[in-house]
């Protein structure tokens, strides 16, 4: 159970950012820190890289998780006699051997 005082106390806080990052955005100081921020931004170059390397960091976790979860499929897809790509069930005359049906082969792609 959250306590009043708490909710209150992050109101507060949330205001006191708000107000600090507007007085510094006008200031053409750095939302984030006391530095003078860059032309045309609202963060100075530091916090910047900072918070590019943080988005690399979570993109790159999320990627390999992505390709986790895709490897897993693929596999079930495989031992299972189906497409890869469209999960259909592989014709056996036709698709011997292949792990992408004829229809996944011939259709467009939407290149271009």
């Amino acid at each position: 159970m959250i306590r009043h005082d708490v909710l209150k106390f992050n109101a507060l806080n949330a205001k006191h950012r708000k107000t600090y990052r507007d007085k510094h955005e006008a200031l053409g100081l750095c939302v984030s820190c006391p530095n003078p921020a860059l032309p045309g931004t609202k963060y100075c170059g530091l916090c910047t890289s900072k918070s590019r390397q943080r988005s690399r960091k979570r993109y790159q976790k999320h990627k390999e998780s992505v390709n986790e979860r895709s490897q897993l499929r693929r596999q079930g897809y495989r031992s299972s006699g189906r497409c890869i790509i469209c999960s259909r069930h592989l014709d056996s005359d036709m698709d011997a051997g292949n792990v992408v049906c004829t229809y996944c082969i011939v259709r467009p792609r939407g290149v271009g």
